[in-house]
């Protein structure tokens, strides 16, 4: 763009050049016979540098000026509504096998305890460590069930205790007497009431925040 405008304002300076000192260096005498008046010679370089004046201010102002782009339209983005995953781990059918579904409780409850830590640190403003500190003692609520469901088995064994409620109850499901498995669904379904008790008082901890 900028060799353009050189060369159309060099054009100009040229044929300006020409209308002055034509006489000297061009066949006016010629171009007036051809033209058959003067005026329309002098016209005629006129009309060429308008022209070329015309052209450089066009290309100045066209590349001052730069055309915006529209940014592509935002798509909407799928995301799965609160507590959807939530609920299907909640309604796995696989908590209820006493051994095979061990692992099950301790990822719902995994999943429960890392929920409370990081609403502990937006609500309360703990770091880490104290937050992790409280789930594990369950100082973190006045919930009792929510405080066992979380609440770590080496700090019951300091407090010289025993897990109570639903952690007891899925405790017992989880290991036999003399052989004999111990009847799954009482500590399924206590499993299951705790860890939905525990998970309404993390959203009630996090709704305060909001408010």
């Amino acid at each position: 763009m900028k060799a353009r405008r050189l060369l159309l304002a060099g054009t100009g300076v040229v044929v300006l050049l020409l209308g002055f000192l034509g006489g000297d260096f061009l066949p006016t005498e010629g171009l007036v016979d051809l033209l058959g008046n003067d005026y329309l010679l002098m016209a005629l370089f006129a009309g060429v540098g308008l022209l070329v004046a015309f052209s450089v201010l066009a290309s100045g102002r066209s590349a001052r000026l730069e055309q915006a782009e529209m940014p592509d339209a935002e798509r909407p983005v799928s995301a799965p509504s609160p507590g959807e995953g939530f609920d299907e781990a909640l309604s796995d059918w696989r908590l209820s096998i006493p051994i095979l579904g061990r692992r099950r409780r301790a990822s719902l409850r995994n999943r429960l305890r890392r929920a409370a830590i990081e609403t502990l640190r937006t609500a309360e403003g703990y770091d880490r460590a104290e937050a992790e500190r409280r789930v594990d003692e369950g100082t973190w609520t006045d919930d009792e069930t929510a405080a066992a469901f979380l609440r770590t088995e080496s700090s019951l064994r300091a407090d010289g205790g025993e897990p109570s409620g639903p952690r007891r109850a899925s405790s017992q499901a989880e290991r036999s007497d003399g052989g004999t498995p111990a009847k799954s669904s009482p500590g399924a379904r206590g499993t299951r009431d705790a860890a939905r008790q525990t998970a309404e008082e993390i959203a009630r901890l996090a709704s305060e925040v909001r408010r």
